[in-house]
């Protein structure tokens, strides 16, 4: 069953954001036992192109080789020489279990889901853009209605959950150190598949010391992340 949780996160969601190109949705509240909460939507599996170069990775990236730079024709981009993702299945598991904590168990099932939110990207640059790990340009995410819902519902998009060592994101002038990245974008929907609200929660973590980090060191970084992205939701 929905929780007082779950409702609470549904006021939240209409009314702020740490992420700078929330779109604020007025909405009457719903009775706490009329919001559910699905399974995680990952947005991989909804996005064409390169997760890497998209923002869309699940999974751990490994750097080799130095870096190159690609000529765009929208400017040069430097990006590492070779770029392998591996560990997909396992961090699907941990985000999928971290979501249910966090948020509650999934108490519905989308079939079919909601279309995956539009992707705009941004415009002008950030101080960090030299040396994040996110490769550029950053993007906006706007959620779509639709899908088949019986009940105002809770979807958790999975944009990114995401370990790496020492490398050059797309885009990125002096590259970064070893680190991890969540970015999950929260959508309420009504009985109807309209949208009530959303909220796109992004945290990283970049170690200035470690360049080739461990597996557990890979655990310590998401770890960390996952209770800062928790508190942001709550």
């Amino acid at each position: 069953m929905p929780t007082v949780t779950n409702w609470l996160l549904l006021n939240a969601l209409t009314a702020c954001s740490t992420h700078r190109n929330h779109l604020e949705v007025a909405t009457d509240g719903l009775p706490a036992d009329h919001l559910a909460v699905s399974a995680p939507l990952f947005l991989a599996d909804h996005d064409e192109g390169d997760p890497f170069r998209r923002n869309t990775v699940v999974g751990n990236l490994t750097f080799t080789g130095g870096f190159v730079t690609e000529n765009t024709g929208a400017g040069l981009f430097n990006v590492s020489k070779e770029v392998s993702l591996a560990s997909e299945d396992l961090y699907r598991t941990q985000v999928s279990d971290w979501l249910a904590d966090t948020l509650g168990p999934p108490t519905v099932v989308l079939d079919p889901p909601p279309p995956p939110p539009v992707r705009r990207d941004e415009r002008g640059t950030r101080r960090h853009d030299g040396h994040d790990n996110v490769s550029l340009p950053r993007m906006e995410l706007r959620p779509q209605a639709g899908g088949t819902f019986t009940e105002p519902t809770l979807v958790p998009w999975v944009v990114t959950y995401v370990t790496h060592n020492g490398g050059w994101f797309f885009g990125q002038e002096y590259g970064t150190g070893g680190g991890a990245r969540i970015r999950v974008l929260l959508v309420a929907y009504d009985a109807n598949g309209q949208v009530l609200g959303y909220r796109d929660v992004d945290a990283s973590r970049i170690s200035e010391r470690v360049f080739s980090p461990t597996g557990p060191q890979m655990q310590d970084f998401l770890i960390t992340l996952e209770e800062k992205v928790a508190r942001k939701i709550r």
